[in-house]
């Protein structure tokens, strides 16, 4: 559930911020902790996007602005997703994620660079065996199991 999420975030927040602010390194640390790894870039466009007071620091109020943006681009893209569903599974059980989001264009669906580097980490992170493709069970897990388990592969060494 979002509270859980928002929870989890939280927590993450409160471990890498000096004085109630996030720098930079700090919220690649967040992003790392949330199994998040965009290229350079794209963290610094997302951190300059919510660093609304250009102080090089986000404030517990703008990382907030940062989570709710995040659950709704999840929440936006699980609906565009399910909407596509038999269209995007047709006779395939898995769907490599770069067609995944060709075909969510193809779909009508616009992302600009930033949006499309969110949608690109939610979907790694409902690629939930690490293939590089998402299959129909990862993605009726996302949508229907908000609490998934990440000890589920057996085939996972720790």
């Amino acid at each position: 559930d979002e509270s859980g999420d928002v929870a989890k975030y939280q927590q993450y927040f409160e471990r890498f911020a000096v004085d109630g602010q996030l720098d930079k390194q700090g919220f690649r640390s967040v992003l790392q902790c949330l199994e998040i790894d965009p290229p350079q870039r794209v963290v610094d466009d997302m951190f300059a996007e919510h660093d609304k007071d250009e102080s090089s620091q986000l404030s517990q109020d703008e990382f907030y602005e940062w989570i709710k943006d995040r659950l709704k681009s999840k929440s936006e893209m699980r609906d565009s997703l399910m909407q596509s569903l038999d269209i995007l599974f047709p006779g395939t059980d898995r769907v490599p994620i770069d067609d995944l989001l060709a075909k969510l264009s193809e779909l009508g669906e616009t992302f600009d660079e930033t949006e499309a580097a969110y949608a690109r980490m939610t979907l790694e992170e409902f690629d939930s065996n690490n293939d590089g493709a998402i299959d129909k069970s990862e993605l009726m897990n996302c949508f229907y199991s908000d609490e998934m388990p990440q000890e589920e592969n057996p085939e996972t060494v720790e």
